[in-house]
């Protein structure tokens, strides 16, 4: 999930519900999920009121975890209204390397699949990876300098 959270483009919801849309998992166990995170220092969450009285909740997430960063007063977070939901969600967007992350891995139990993304490049929408490379469970996959075997990598069981 943290990977997950990370790979979305600043500003998007990090919300239960929305990654519920996206995950098998219930709204209580990734309601879990996202207070060990915040537990671990890999997330923070405050609440704030817009100006017409809304209270929103505003996700910060970190690629250390928090308490290994030194400590400085963090910027004021602005309060800036959730999106509109759409009636039809567009398909997920491509991957943005955010952070600077130079190599990027997804893997998805469900399909038995993944994809290794690398190699940072300029477009007018901003940071892109240039490179994509899929894979199946069960092949030898490189990642960065590493290539690890996944054999033994768990699948969700069919419904």
């Amino acid at each position: 999930m943290a990977v997950h959270i990370q790979s979305l483009p600043e500003g998007a919801p990090v919300t239960i519900r929305a990654l519920a849309d996206r995950f098998p998992e219930s709204g209580f166990r990734i309601g879990r999920a996202l207070n060990e995170l915040e537990q671990a220092g890999y997330l923070s969450r405050t609440r704030l009121r817009l100006p017409a009285g809304q209270v929103v909740t505003r996700t910060l997430a970190y690629n250390v975890p928090a308490s290994a960063t030194p400590t400085h007063p963090p910027d004021p977070p602005r309060a800036t209204p959730p999106p509109e939901p759409t009636p039809n969600p567009a398909p997920d967007p491509a991957p943005v390397p955010l952070l600077g992350v130079p190599v990027y891995a997804v893997f998805d139990p469900r399909t038995g699949t993944g994809a290794v993304m690398s190699d940072i490049h300029q477009t007018p929408d901003g940071p892109r990876y240039a490179t994509r490379r899929d894979f199946l469970y069960g092949e030898d996959v490189t990642i960065a300098q590493w290539t690890i075997s996944t054999d033994g990598l768990p699948r969700y069981e069919e419904q």
